[in-house]
């Protein structure tokens, strides 16, 4: 029985060994959005073993940020604030597909104020110090973790020694709408990106766990043997 559970157990442990998995996450601190933020991963080692998957996936914390009007309009109401972060995914040296990493992911957040009728500050002035104005500060908003299962076509790329470049691109705008006469002023928002890359890949064959299984296989066929004989 003791041989039967040895090689029950042995047998389990060759089991986990054949799907493995190995996690690169990079992430930079926050920083004015506007510029793209390179982030560098190593390839994977082929001598561990037979690749059977990649996937890259990122999110970012988008935070600050803000949106002044000054309404040179007749008529004040509500105004619609509209601040946005978009970013997304490239790299000159890998092939990072062409799916879910490549489409925008969107931080945005919004608000509704009313402002007031122009309070007779001339049109070609930025005037935020009265009721024709209000400043909106943005919101932090966190994007959904987005992920992309790269083709096998483009694993060469990622196989070898040494590393490779992930560029983690953004893209500002805001807007303000509702009424007429309105002039907009945004301060760029601060944005900490998380980028992943996994490979799935099956572990080179353990030649001491086989040499084990075999060992213990010849003593429950000598054990059994013996047992027969008794």
């Amino acid at each position: 029985m003791k041989t039967i559970n040895t090689l029950i157990l042995l047998t389990a442990l060759g089991g986990s060994a054949c799907a493995t998995t190995i996690t690169q996450t990079k992430t930079k601190a926050a920083y004015l959005a506007g510029n793209p933020e390179v982030l560098t991963f190593s390839k994977f080692d082929s001598s561990l073993g037979q690749l059977t998957g990649i996937t890259v996936g990122f999110s970012f914390v988008k935070s600050g940020g803000s949106l002044a009007v000054d309404n040179d309009g007749t008529l004040g109401g509500s105004v619609l604030f509209r601040h946005d972060l978009e970013s997304y995914l490239t790299s000159s040296t890998v092939n990072i597909g062409s799916s879910s990493v490549y489409n925008t992911a969107l931080a945005r957040s919004t608000a509704s104020f009313t402002v007031g009728a122009n309070d007779g500050d001339n049109t070609d002035t930025f005037d935020i110090g009265t009721s024709d104005h209000h400043v909106y500060n943005a919101v932090t908003k966190t994007t959904t973790f987005a992920t992309e299962n790269i083709s096998s076509n483009f694993w060469g790329d990622y196989i070898g020694t040494g590393n490779y470049d992930i560029h983690f691109e953004t893209i500002q705008s805001y807007s303000a709408s509702g009424i007429g006469g309105l002039q907009t002023l945004g301060l760029a928002a601060s944005v900490t990106p998380t980028v992943t890359v996994t490979y799935d890949y099956t572990p080179t064959a353990i030649p001491e766990l086989a040499s084990w299984m075999m060992i213990c296989l010849g003593l429950g066929g000598a054990l059994f043997i013996r047992r027969r004989s008794v």
